[in-house]
């Protein structure tokens, strides 16, 4: 798989997948001048963006990461002790939220829009260890099942166990061959008889056969009980659909 040089998605960057605005790309980077990618003429549904620091409130820890949408879809949590950190200039200069892989979280109770045929996620993250330690890094919860159908980025054995957006998770049986603990821009398309995995760009798993299904909250950095999440997750961006191919090459950068 290629390596990224471009961990960050590009709204605030300007960067391309062979680095700044300015230097040569390849043809889906932006080249000398180029100005940046403006997200939101994609209307994204959610997006949560943690170097935007006007998004963010700090109590002990971030308690509240405003949706920079239009939709309101805020991410809060009340609980001071598990509220995950606010880092800064951790990952490009920029600020990211830390989570601590055994209790902090941080999300919403209700609002979301658990009817659309088809959902489309981006995210900026990276782990601490690759792979973890038990119980295995659970991502978030962004789908419908029980305990068993936990997302893991990845389990103590190396795969990916994946629902996002799903009735069902996907065992994919994949060890990414990139080193997780670098920051990769993660992506999931979820659509009838369709559901596809990508990292920086790549895919690394697909399926025909998948059922949409999300529920109107989520929860990021815990994925069904005791399955936290240990690492940065720096911005997430959800779309209501599946973007072209041009479009998501766009926001991936």
């Amino acid at each position: 798989m290629p390596h990224k040089q471009t961990p960050y998605l590009p709204p605030r960057l300007g960067l391309g997948v062979n680095g700044p605005a300015g230097k040569k790309g390849n043809g889906r980077g932006r080249g000398q001048g180029a100005p940046a990618f403006n997200l939101l003429t994609l209307t994204p549904y959610l997006w949560l963006d943690a170097s935007d620091s006007a998004t963010i409130t700090i109590d002990t820890g971030v308690d509240y990461r405003g949706d920079k949408s239009g939709n309101a879809l805020h991410a809060t949590n009340t609980a001071d002790a598990t509220q995950p950190a606010y880092a800064s200039a951790a990952l490009n200069g920029l600020n990211v939220v830390r989570f601590n892989g055994s209790d902090d979280t941080i999300g919403r109770t209700s609002g979301f829009d658990n009817a659309a045929a088809a959902y489309s996620i981006f995210s900026v993250l990276k782990i601490d260890a690759d792979p973890p330690t038990a119980p295995a890094n659970g991502l978030w919860t962004l789908q419908i099942g029980s305990n068993g159908s936990s997302d893991h980025y990845p389990f103590d054995d190396g795969n990916l166990y994946i629902g996002t957006f799903s009735t069902a998770r996907k065992n994919t049986g994949v060890n990414p061959t990139t080193a997780l603990t670098t920051a990769r821009v993660f992506n999931v398309d979820s659509a009838t008889n369709a559901y596809t995995i990508r990292i920086d760009g790549t895919q690394v798993y697909t399926t025909a056969t998948n059922t949409v299904g999300m529920n109107t909250s989520y929860i990021l950095g815990n994925s069904r009980g005791t399955n936290f999440f240990d690492g940065d997750l720096a911005e997430v961006v959800v779309f209501t659909s599946v973007l072209s191919q041009t479009n998501r090459q766009k926001v991936e950068g």
